[in-house]
């Protein structure tokens, strides 16, 4: 719910707007060849959601070779006697708070911030509980020490206590970490650990959040990580891993931060691909956690020496005529993945999910979704969107902090 703010940027917003759209997220997957014996590898997919200012509903449209597990994660069966071809065809309404509130708030306190710097926040019972993690000190230490640091270039701060105006620490802190080149933007499929990031000044949007998340939680100000997939209109994009191929159509994966505002309400902080600010975004996971164990590294690069095959992840309009016909949707994989239509046997044109359910009843924040513990085919690719998604915010952005330097 929207919170009453005395704020004077609540002049320039209107909080009662929201942004709903309705596309199809498709999740294929074809493996032509493992040596993994009786294992199920789990697909991301969309989760129903109504918290952080969102609402995200989930229809089971078709689908095909995929299960559901009890808890109600899709997955896939694979042997090596056996090629294995599943797909996943789902509806997601998502609504939000509207893009122009989000932009609107930035806009402002990018152009003005000594008139941010004034606004009254909401009182203290209005903060949520739960969403400001522990982290190591001596990474936040120097990444707040590096951050007040960088905030002196500017005429308006001149030493200012920005601690006490968390709006003003998201933003900047937020233009901080993606963009001002103290972290180097480079993708890499292969996770990092948060050592690696801090040490290399480099990293993907992954890395990049939970350095945010550690810069927020450091001002207590609450916050935490969406993944999911950030619907781009006509971008595509293949990636290739090992024996393994990716393409990404109408979007891709991605992650960032969004965090609580007194008197404002979840913002997104996305200013690397303008999720909830630009474009729609897909959310198929929730995440406050900081740091990658080797051993989650060792098992992604053993499950990609184990599996030869594509991947095909795609947000469709939701007027698509091939999310009517299991033909038409099955020829779309087929040619976009390259497959032989001799490979694959046709699936009926009333096809249903094996031992699948849709699901349908929304989660709320005690009820997220915890990663299982078999293999997960997507569970790091979050770290592979280009910066190419940036250009419009970035231009913005930077056009704006020029004129306040």
């Amino acid at each position: 719910m929207a919170i009453a703010t005395t704020s004077i940027l609540a002049a320039y917003v209107n909080i009662e707007d929201t942004a709903c759209s309705t596309l199809y997220f498709l999740n294929a997957v074809f493996i032509s060849s493992t040596n993994l014996t009786d294992n199920n590898l789990y697909l991301e997919t969309p989760i129903n959601l109504t918290d952080f200012d969102l609402r995200q509903e989930v229809r089971l449209v078709l689908s095909r070779g995929v299960y559901t597990d009890s808890n109600g994660y899709y997955y896939v069966r694979v042997d090596p006697e056996n090629i294995t071809y599943a797909y996943v065809l789902m509806e997601v309404s998502i609504c939000s708070r509207s893009y122009k509130y989000g932009m609107n708030i930035v806009r402002r306190v990018l152009v003005d911030p000594e008139s941010a710097l004034q606004s009254i926040s909401g009182s203290l019972e209005e903060v949520p509980e739960g969403f400001v993690g522990r982290y190591p000190e001596d990474i936040a230490t120097s990444i707040r020490e590096d951050f007040e640091a960088w905030l002196k270039d500017f005429n308006w701060y001149q030493n200012k206590n920005v601690s006490r105006h968390p709006l003003v620490v998201s933003v900047f802190g937020a233009y901080f970490i993606y963009l001002s080149n103290y972290i180097k933007y480079s993708a890499n499929l292969t996770p990092r650990s948060l050592s690696e990031v801090v040490s290399r000044k480099e990293g993907d949007c992954d890395d990049m959040s939970r350095l945010l998340l550690i810069l927020l939680w450091s001002y207590d100000i609450p916050a935490l990580m969406l993944l999911g997939f950030v619907s781009v209109p006509d971008f595509s994009m293949r990636s290739t891993l090992g024996n393994f191929e990716y393409v990404f159509l109408g979007g891709g994966p991605h992650a960032f931060v969004n965090a609580y505002i007194q008197g404002y309400g979840w913002l997104s902080l996305d200013f690397l691909a303008g999720s909830l600010l630009i474009y729609p975004f897909v959310v198929w996971d929730l995440s406050k956690d900081i740091e990658v164990s080797p051993e989650s590294v060792e098992e992604f690069l053993e499950l990609h020496e184990s599996i030869s095959g594509k991947q095909l992840i795609a947000t469709l309009p939701i007027d698509d005529p091939i999310a009517g016909s299991v033909k038409a949707l099955e020829e779309f994989i087929n040619t976009t993945l390259d497959i032989a239509s001799s490979v694959v046997q046709p699936g009926g044109e009333k096809e249903q999910p094996l031992e699948t359910t849709p699901m349908t009843t929304p989660i709320t924040t005690e009820q997220a979704r915890e990663p299982s513990s078999t293999f997960s085919i997507f569970l790091f690719i979050v770290a592979v969107i280009v910066s190419l998604f940036a250009i419009a915010t970035l231009l913005l952005s930077l056009r704006v902090l020029k004129e306040v330097r």
